[in-house]
């Protein structure tokens, strides 16, 4: 039996973001062998690295689980994206994350669509991690830049990008832990929401 925690730290007054996220983790698809959990956190004190580790302890103690998943709440996630990111990492034990350097975002406000394309040695969104990689480095008590500075404990070499636009579509919004400005070399507008995200 393979045991996933999938982790939506969020805040009040998101509850509308936070249950059309929900409404795509309970739309996943994986083998019937995985036990998928989800949990929430919405305390308003805590930074985000500190919520993810709380979060983190709870499923070390409570709910054990092999592998951690994290669901932003302003974002909605494809039906696959947990076998996506999970599979990689059962063939490969080595590998300490995945996620993604390729991303597609909309803007709340008004519908635009962007595609971001970063750097694999940068950072790569959209995390997955056995829980052991957590056990050996825990996050920094911030909000802004949490998971880009976590991966930096990690060789490159083990933090697997799968550069997959579609695991998910990304909110852009007043109150995005880190300000998205949809410009530079590294930012293009979309005509429309690529095929492979279409219904999300």
């Amino acid at each position: 039996m393979t045991t996933i925690g999938v982790l939506m730290p969020t805040l009040p007054g998101r509850e509308q973001m936070r249950e059309q996220a929900l409404d795509t983790f309970y739309k996943q698809v994986y083998p019937e062998s995985w036990d998928v959990n989800i949990l929430i956190d919405a305390d308003p004190v805590l930074t985000l690295g500190s919520k993810i580790n709380k979060m983190l302890e709870r499923i070390t103690y409570e709910l054990p689980c092999d592998f951690v998943v994290l669901f932003d709440d302003d974002d909605l996630h494809h039906p696959t994206r947990i076998r996506r990111q999970i599979e990689p990492m059962l063939d490969d034990p080595n590998l300490t994350m995945t996620g993604t350097s390729v991303i597609v975002f909309r803007r709340h406000t008004t519908g635009e669509i962007f595609r971001y394309k970063g750097l694999s040695s940068r950072w790569i969104g959209g995390l997955a991690f056995p829980v052991s990689s957590w056990q050996k480095y825990k996050f920094q008590d911030i909000t802004v830049g949490t998971d880009t500075i976590w991966q930096r404990n990690f060789p490159i070499e083990t933090r697997l990008d799968l550069k997959d636009e579609s695991l998910m579509l990304c909110g852009i919004h007043a109150h995005n832990s880190s300000t998205k400005h949809t410009v530079g070399r590294e930012w293009m507008q979309l005509p429309d929401v690529p095929n492979t995200l279409m219904g999300l």
